[in-house]
């Protein structure tokens, strides 16, 4: 009888072992199973993600956001891509334009389109058919916002980030802005007869006081950005000859590529300045009316002031026609009236001022810590060609 027992209690040990085998067996195929979902969640989330990206960077035109879509998506499912993903543009894609509202995100500004896509991957699975489970459903949706802008400069960007400041500040009328603005704070318009064709964009607050103020292209909350430009004193080095304090009573001047170690002033009326690039250690002062500058940028690390009309002015090259470092509120200042002006005006560091009025024209942007426009009759044209759509895309969710 105890041999016999001995025999059962065997048969039991090797049910028992087998059993157990079966069941780990089990597990680890459902672990290889759950490990081939996880990778196609994955999977499925990097190509919504794509192909929203996609979607939006064509909008508003949904046709071509559609077909821009696909192709995405056939580039994500080249071959050997596992697992191939799907999207059903008739349900599992949606564009939002200015003024809807994106669930779970925000009511959309002017020049905002949204896609919200969402991926499918349905695969069958290899080991959990044995618990009943035959085919792997994973579905991930991204949302990608696009934001238009005109130009790849705004017309005037400001970058004073200060709560109770002002970045731009206009108090004169027949002012025209041909392009967009951006401030890192507030806009204030006083005054009648002004008009922004681009987009008008603030971080604090947008005043408008005056009549006949039109914002063509509507305005929106914006975020506190870097400058656009760049530029420093060392991109401007070496310089080929150096002078000290230079006073200049001739009535033009050829330059070349010069360094004041002092301060540069311009005493003549009618001053005709040429080809060069002039970096100061001090201030720059054009006490004359009418001066002339072509083909010329003026770097200086103090301020920049023309006390008269400044006739005209292009830059040298591809550089900024003026750049002050100067941390005073007035880096540049226009205080005479109708300048016609060419180029970036750059004041990294302090303002740009223009006090004369009389028709005066800037075709350049102006890039500062603010901004302020004293006198009126201002038109101001981007640099950049104002027909440029710029497009920016990044995703929301």
């Amino acid at each position: 009888m105890w041999h016999s027992k001995g025999h059962k209690r065997r048969g039991i040990v090797l049910v028992m072992v087998a059993f157990g085998l079966v069941v780990l067996m089990g597990m680890a195929a459902l672990t290889v199973d759950v490990g081939r979902t996880a990778l196609a969640v994955q999977r499925a989330q990097s190509v919504a993600d794509a192909t929203a990206m996609a979607a939006a960077l064509q909008l508003p035109d949904t046709a071509s956001a559609n077909t821009s879509l696909l192709d995405a998506l056939a580039a994500n499912n080249g071959t050997g891509s596992w697992p191939q993903l799907t999207v059903d543009t008739s349900q599992g894609v949606t564009y939002y334009g200015p003024g809807d509202t994106v669930p779970g995100y925000a009511v959309l500004d002017v020049k905002e389109y949204v896609a919200r896509v969402t991926t499918y991957a349905d695969d069958a699975y290899t080991f959990a058919r044995v618990a009943g489970a035959d085919t792997m459903h994973v579905a991930r949706s991204a949302t990608a916002k696009l934001i238009l802008s005109h130009g790849a400069l705004p017309v005037i960007f400001t970058k004073q980030d200060v709560d109770w400041e002002d970045g731009f500040a206009s108090s004169g009328s027949g002012v025209y802005i041909d392009g967009a603005m951006h401030s890192n704070s507030s806009i204030v318009f006083h005054g009648s007869n002004i008009t922004v064709a681009g987009l008008v964009e603030y971080r604090n607050s947008l005043t408008i006081t005056g009549s006949d103020i039109n914002l063509l292209e509507g305005s929106a909350l914006g975020v506190i950005e870097e400058y656009p430009i760049d530029f420093t004193w060392d991109d401007f080095l070496p310089w080929d000859y150096e002078v000290g304090d230079w006073i200049i009573t001739a009535t033009s001047f050829d330059f070349g590529h010069v360094h004041v170690n002092g301060n540069l002033t311009i005493q003549s009326s009618n001053f005709h300045g040429t080809n060069g690039i002039i970096m100061v250690e001090g201030n720059v002062t054009f006490n004359g009316s009418g001066a002339d500058l072509e083909n010329v940028t003026i770097i200086a690390k103090g301020t920049i002031t023309f006390n008269g009309a400044c006739q005209s002015m292009t830059p040298y090259g591809d550089n900024p026609a003026l750049m002050s470092l100067s941390t005073a509120d007035k880096a540049i200042v226009f205080n005479g009236s109708g300048p016609e002006t060419e180029g970036a005006i750059f004041a990294p560091n302090g303002g740009i001022v223009f006090h004369g009025a009389n028709t005066s024209v800037h075709n350049g942007s102006l890039v500062a810590l603010s901004v302020t426009m004293k006198g009126g009759q201002y038109r101001i044209v981007g640099s950049e060609d104002p027909s440029i759509i710029v497009r920016n895309v990044r995703l929301v969710q």
